[in-house]
């Protein structure tokens, strides 16, 4: 399926026209192609907004409206904003406002759910001056750091390397399948989200919200990188004042290789392997308490 049918079936699934099979196809694409995804979720936005303008101004109607007319919505939804102001009437506002939690909660999807072109590096430096790399891709993500430890979090592991002991550390992996954070979004009140529009970091594109919590003085600055939508910026902004624990140095895509997600140790260290406890000798366990008890990697 292209781009255009997908389109046209966007808007005949909005307006309850589609048979199970083209329903299928359609969620098929969605799951593939990122622009389509946009579009849906715009086309959603525009449909309830819609609605709700009719709706308020007291206009009659048996029926939703014509697909023809929100065909012509659809498209021309640029000329609709700045012609008449659409997204300042209040239901329009009210609707995408409404959306902005399941938005920002989207952008906290699994690894394996994002892009199959994702492939980043980034350097950050923390308050104390020690410098920390990030590698991720959809096959997983590295940390190294200032002392020589390092993580790798795949879906098949997650490993941790400590340099001064030697041992190299096998766990079951991080879930892939759900995320706290996604959750946490999708839960909040979408009064508490404020976008702060667009800008630009490291030349690249960003989509930039605000945060507030309630009874608290503290809000946080979340912004996405707006193709990958990964989370690049966290900044607290308590009285006025930006906070940031840590910043990005450099921001590279496209620079890493598939070598450093191997869940194999560094020659003649010591591997500790806990994804199966059941099968670990008296020792592995002992040794295995020790390092939970006196390391973490940073």
């Amino acid at each position: 399926m292209n781009c255009e049918k997908c389109e046209e079936l966007i808007v005949d699934y909005i307006d309850n026209d589609l048979s199970k099979s083209q329903q299928n196809s359609l969620f098929e694409h969605l799951k593939k192609c990122h622009s389509c995804c946009e579009f849906f979720e715009q086309s959603l936005i525009i449909d309830q907004g819609l609605q709700q303008i009719l709706t308020s101004n007291m206009i009659e109607r048996k029926t939703r409206a014509p697909k023809t007319f929100k065909n012509l919505a659809i498209a021309c939804v640029a000329l609709i904003t700045i012609s008449i102001g659409a997204w300042n009437i209040e239901p329009v506002k009210a609707t995408i406002q409404e959306a902005l939690n399941i938005k920002v909660a989207n952008n906290f999807q699994t690894l394996d759910s994002k892009q199959e072109t994702l492939n980043v590096k980034v350097i950050e430096e923390n308050s104390e001056g020690q410098s920390i790399t990030t590698y991720i891709t959809n096959k997983g993500e590295r940390t190294e750091y200032n002392n020589g430890n390092y993580t790798v979090h795949t879906k098949e592991a997650s490993a941790s390397y400590y340099k001064s002991l030697d041992v190299f550390l096998l766990e079951k992996p991080t879930n892939f399948e759900s995320s706290v954070e996604k959750s946490i979004f999708e839960e909040m009140d979408s009064e508490n989200i404020k976008s702060l529009g667009e800008d630009r970091f490291f030349d690249r594109k960003v989509e930039k919200y605000l945060i507030s919590q309630e009874g608290q003085q503290e809000s946080i600055e979340l912004w996405f990188d707006k193709n990958t939508k990964l989370l690049l910026r966290e900044i607290s902004v308590v009285g006025g004042t930006k906070i940031e624990e840590t910043k990005i140095k450099e921001l590279s895509f496209g620079a890493v290789e598939d070598n450093k997600f191997s869940l194999k140790g560094p020659i003649g260290a010591k591997v500790i392997d806990a994804r199966v406890p059941e099968k670990m000798t008296v020792d592995e366990k002992e040794n295995y308490q020790k390092i939970l008890s006196l390391f973490e990697p940073q």
